[in-house]
């Protein structure tokens, strides 16, 4: 089997549709399967994808919401194919882009993982998915327009925004919304790191690629739609905002306890690091 096509889904059972949907319709050439993970819907998700899909997915049904990378991970050892796409349900596609993204694999063979362009499909521009690797800094720079403001040079450097995204290059970090890599090597790494739930699941997954030698590719010719907001909307802002800060500590505790230390952000890291931990404390107290 060429390709493993995973789509997770948590109460977006309309949304969840319309991405199948786009993939049974547009996908050509290929011998693939589709693995649906519902994490535990209660909006009805479950029946309606059986009604609608019945044989033509694989429904793995979680008695518990496993998260972004729980429910992945569980299509991800299931997969059969040669190479496993990750695609979120709030996403589609309008053309036959995962044969587009499986070519480009099997042609540059150290080549271990791509995205496809990915596009707002509110505003119908590009989502600056692509990023170079996070440091504490960087991290403080994401969460502060002030900051943003202040040291432009260095977020332009983090979130290449010299770049429209619209031609193929070789970046650090993948954004993993609509993204495929070696079915081999997601087994090889694990998986996704499940001690993070939502964010920051991108940057240990590429950073493990890239230390065993292998490219990470953004591909312009492959795109997908991407419906932003769709899914993490379902869930309490509060909860959200919590796992988030949650995240991004466990990632830069997680790098020091493997002896893997985030690579250096220059003489401001350390200033992010102190800054870092009362920041999101801040955030509360402002308007």
């Amino acid at each position: 089997m060429d390709l493993s096509v995973c789509i997770l889904n948590y109460n977006t059972a309309d949304q969840a549709c319309e991405c199948i949907k786009s993939v049974l319709k547009h996908t050509k050439d290929l011998k693939y399967e589709t693995i649906v993970v519902d994490n535990a819907s209660t909006d009805g998700s479950v029946g309606l994808l059986r009604e609608k899909f019945g044989d033509r997915i694989v429904l793995i049904q979680n008695k518990t919401n496993r998260y972004f990378t729980g429910g992945f991970n569980d299509a991800i050892f299931l997969a059969e194919g040669k190479y496993t796409a990750l695609v979120n349900s709030d996403t589609y596609i309008v053309d036959n882009a995962l044969k587009y993204m499986v070519d480009f694999l099997e042609t540059h063979h150290m080549a271990g993982a791509v995205e496809a362009i990915t596009i707002n499909d509110h505003t119908n521009a590009a989502i600056n998915t692509s990023t170079r690797e996070l440091t504490p800094f960087r991290d403080l720079l994401d969460h502060s327009k002030l900051l943003r403001m202040i040291f432009r040079s260095e977020y332009a450097r983090y979130r290449y925004t010299d770049w429209d995204r619209e031609s193929d290059r070789e970046v650090e970090v993948l954004g993993n919304a609509f993204m495929m890599a070696r079915s081999d090597l997601f087994k090889e790494i694990g998986g996704l790191n499940e001690a993070l739930k939502m964010y920051y699941t991108e940057y240990p997954f590429s950073h493990a690629l890239r230390r065993r030698g292998y490219q990470l590719w953004h591909l312009a010719g492959a795109r997908a739609f991407h419906a932003v907001g769709a899914a993490t909307g379902k869930t309490d802002a509060r909860l959200v905002s919590a796992i988030q800060r949650t995240d991004g500590d466990i990632y830069f505790a997680l790098k020091e306890i493997m002896d893997e230390p985030a690579p250096s952000g220059g003489k401001f890291d350390r200033l992010g690091r102190r800054i870092k931990k009362y920041f999101f404390r801040l955030l509360r107290i402002l308007p």
